[in-house]
């Protein structure tokens, strides 16, 4: 490693870049996080760490523990001994207890790392350069390194001469990560490094909050239960939750949860007092007050005794003894005179307008009812009977329409007019016929027509999506023997190229785009052109050619002549062949490891093992030829028994870098005839 370049390092720090290699210039360097606090990291009693007078510098004070505002403030770590970075002895780190003497992993935190260490910057200027171990102490660091003595914790064996100068490292008070900083001042293999620290142990502010002065947040969350030493008129809260402890609610302060208990007489509040909720029910000094889900508002409040409310009281004025006091008989009311805010009387006596009225119960009168238009809109209207001699007319044109749910109980005659009559009921009777004899339209919508013995229509018969069932049905348009088939828009028709004798279906021309079968099947064109361009002959087993000949068939021949390639994906068998004969001059293996190098070569089968032999092949591994024995017929890959000699020619001597395949190559100088055998 090379030198620490101190001001380097403190630089990009502070500009929140890594730092990494001393040869490269902060523009090279990343981004960090560096600066990022977690809440464990921030001191929130710093105010008490002393700056003068610390109170521990010996061995016998190992351990001890400063205390302020009644809690653990300082550690004192006397000679402890670090433990080393598995990577190198370069880096250490101050874990308790000590970690293995072959180090530990430099990448991961150890759950065993202790952190947050006190800085010289704590102290005054007077003791910027002390340590720990001074007669006047200090805060910084004192640090040594021995072969002689390697206990845990040493307790005063060590000397002034195992004392490594400054100089000659770095320790992050912060995480507890010692660094030399350069190779000649690491501490050898046999050496054991020690240190004396300060330890700061306070509250952070992940643990708690330490403050003299006043704390202003927009929210506060608990409830109450750890809250000491308040006063009434020392809390100021604008949200927050609060059980059982004296608080002044200032500002728009809202109060999200209930508040029980006793308050005394003075409550005072200089807005609104809202909400869906109980507004409060208790003791406030001698004036109780209640509601539900409903609202006190006014400019002028004087309570002198209860209000009782469910709705709510509001007005510049609200006069009277009782408003919606409870009555002996158990009843409520509210009596609101002429001449108030509603502008007309409103008493049991009075004769009040009003612009429309919306009840959701009934309306009684023991009077008449006028009006101008009676419109009911109930599905239920109840009427008591009244009777009227002579004729009642409905409608004044022949266009109206006057509409009846229900039955209509007939008694007379009754006309139809313009000849029409027109029910969503049932007209029944022994016989409904119109005055002229028949009726010129009968709309049946949902109903049922029974009885008919003969239907004769003048036109089309519409049925809809519906089934037309009889024991025989006639078509009147078709001819006899010919097959019927559904033409344009289902209309049924036949055709004499198509039609049907007995057990014998004869047809002028058959296209199929599937299968033709049967016993015996006649054409004079087979694996015709199809409308996709393709031609299929599919010949089964049993055909005429005594075989199956489809894709997935193993047929017979006694010999097999081909134009065209021979593609075998499986395997390939040869029985009663004396030699194979090979017109071409090469023969490629192993086309298919065009991705990726595989053993290949020829195997003869030799030995008394069925499918096995000796092989000669090219070694994918050692990239050269070699030989093997015992291969299996069906092996992918292979393990070299020996490797092929091979034999280079030049008329010089061989280099280092001459020979391509590995030991045991030969090299022949042919002008002093030398022989070089390659042994690495």
């Amino acid at each position: 490693m090379g030198f620490i370049d101190s001001g380097s390092k403190s630089s990009r720090l502070l500009a929140s870049r890594r730092y990494t290699h001393n040869t490269f210039t902060t523009a090279q360097e990343s981004f960090t996080n560096v600066l990022d606090l977690r809440g464990e990291e921030i001191y929130t009693q710093a105010q008490y760490v002393p700056s003068s007078e610390l109170p521990f510098s010996g061995s016998s004070q190992v351990g001890s523990i400063l205390q302020a505002s009644g809690s653990n403030l300082l550690k004192y770590w006397y000679r402890h001994k670090l433990t080393p970075s598995n990577v190198n002895r370069e880096v250490w780190f101050f874990l308790n207890p000590t970690g293995s003497s072959d180090g530990v992993g430099a990448q991961l935190i150890n759950d065993n790392q202790e952190v947050n260490f006190i800085s010289p910057k704590y102290s005054i200027s007077s003791l910027a350069n002390s340590t720990t171990e001074d007669a006047t102490p200090g805060y910084g660091v004192v640090v040594y390194k021995s072969s002689t003595y390697t206990e845990h914790t040493q307790t005063g064996s060590l000397d002034s001469g195992d004392k490594i100068s400054g100089n000659d490292y770095q320790f992050d008070y912060k995480t507890g990560v010692l660094q030399f900083v350069t190779d000649s001042v690491d501490p050898a293999s046999n050496e054991a490094v020690f240190i004396t620290a300060y330890q700061y142990v306070g509250t952070t502010l992940a643990t708690g909050l330490d403050i003299a002065g006043y704390v202003t947040a927009s929210a506060f969350k608990g409830d109450g239960s750890q809250l000491t030493g308040l006063s009434s008129d020392s809390v100021s809260v604008a949200f927050a939750d609060i059980s059982g402890k004296p608080a002044l609610l200032s500002g728009s302060g809202q109060i999200a949860d209930d508040i029980s208990g006793s308050f005394n007489a003075g409550f005072e509040t200089s807005g609104t007092i809202s909400g869906s909720k109980d507004i409060f029910v208790g003791s406030f000094g001698s004036t109780y007050i209640s509601g539900s889900n409903g609202n006190i508002s006014a400019s002028t409040a004087d309570l002198g005794g209860n209000i009782t409310s469910k709705g709510t009281i509001s007005g510049s004025v609200v006069y009277g003894t009782t408003i919606g006091q409870n009555r002996s008989d158990g009843l409520k009311t509210i009596t609101i005179e002429d001449t108030s805010t509603i502008n007309q009387d409103v008493t049991t006596d009075a004769t009040p307008t009003f612009a429309g009225i919306n009840t959701t119960g009934n309306i009684v009168s023991q009077g008449d009812v006028i009006a101008e238009n009676y419109i009911v809109s109930s599905s239920v209207t109840f009427m008591t009977q009244s009777f009227a001699s002579g004729s009642n007319i409905f409608g004044d044109d022949p266009t109206d329409t006057h509409q009846f749910t229900g039955s209509i109980n007939h008694t007379g005659s009754f006309t139809q007019v313009d000849g029409h009559i027109f029910t969503d009921g049932n007209i029944t009777g022994s016989s409904v016929s119109a005055s002229s004899g028949a009726f010129t339209t009968i709309n049946v919508d949902g109903g049922t027509v029974d009885g008919i013995t003969s239907l004769t229509a003048g036109g089309d018969l519409d049925i809809g999506a519906h089934d037309l069932r009889a024991e025989t049905l006639t078509a009147d348009g078709l001819t006899a023997t010919r097959v019927t088939f559904a033409g344009t828009n289902g209309v049924l028709s036949d055709d004499s190229d198509l039609t049907f004798s007995g057990a014998t279906l004869s047809a002028t021309n058959v296209t199929s785009t599937g299968t033709i079968s049967g016993s015996a099947v006649y054409g004079t064109t087979i694996g015709q052109n199809r409308s996709d361009g393709l031609k299929t002959i599919t010949i089964e087993a049993n055909s005429t050619v005594n075989q199956d000949l489809t894709t997935d068939a193993n047929p017979t021949f006694a010999d097999l002549t081909l134009t065209g390639d021979l593609t075998v994906q499986g395997d390939t068998t040869t029985l009663s062949t004396t030699n194979l004969k090979v017109g071409d001059r090469f023969i490629f293996a192993a086309t298919g490891s065009a991705a990726m190098n595989v053993d290949g070569g020829l195997v003869v089968q030799s030995g008394s093992a069925v499918d096995s032999g000796s092989a000669i092949y090219h070694d994918t591994q050692d990239e050269r030829w070699a030989v093997a024995k015992g291969v299996a017929s069906d092996a992918a890959a292979v393990t070299p028994t020996s490797y092929v000699t091979t034999v280079t020619t030049a008329n010089h001597n061989p280099n280092t870098d001459s020979g391509s395949y590995g030991d045991g190559e030969m090299w022949i100088n042919t002008s002093d005839e030398e022989i070089w055998v390659r042994t690495g």
